[in-house]
Formats: structure tokens, sequence, C-alpha cells
């Protein structure tokens, strides 16, 4: 018998940069590096790293031809700190309006 239970959320916004700069430290590439890999310009790799952009479905397909880490596990990644993002946003708008 299956329950439909809720799977447990995390309040912890972790950007998926975060991610991939431990990812390519471990593997001794850098940034400047992998943005070749990648065929973007650095700076470009460097606001994905930093969470101030978004992997995009392009950038998860690209990582993984360079890394070998697939495609869904970035973009699950990205929409997880959307989310939580998200939660966040709606959390600080309803306790503005309790005040």
């Amino acid at each position: 018998m299956s329950t439909n239970r809720p799977r447990p959320v995390s309040d912890l916004a972790i950007p998926p940069g975060e991610i991939l700069a431990e990812e390519i430290a471990v593997r001794g590439i850098s940034p400047a590096e992998l943005a070749g890999l990648l065929g973007v310009t650095a700076p470009a790799l460097d606001t994905i790293i930093a969470g101030e952009a978004a992997v995009t479905d392009e950038i998860a397909a690209k990582l993984h031809e360079a890394l070998g880490i697939e495609a869904s596990y970035w973009m699950n990644l990205e929409a997880d700190y959307q989310m939580t993002l998200a939660r966040e946003r709606s959390r600080a708008a309803m306790s503005e309006q309790e005040r």
C-alpha cells in the first residue's frame, strides 16, 4: 500500500553553482577551463557559480557532456533552488502583511 507523503523540503537555498564549484574543484578543473568546455565565457560561468544566473536547459546539457553528470540533475538543483527562493519571498510577503 502506498501513501502519498510530502517530500521533506529544505529551507536552505543552495544555488546549483555552488555544487558546480565543488565538483570542478574536486576534478581539478578551473572555472575558465570549464567555461571553454561549455563554450561560454568565463564571466557567464562565473555568474552561474555565484548563483546570479540560472542553470538553463542548454547549460545543463553542456554540463552533462563536459562532466558526465546528467542534465536532469542540474535542472532539478535549479528547480529546488528557485522554489526555495520563492518560498522565502512568500514567507516574507506574508510576514509583511501581518504587520
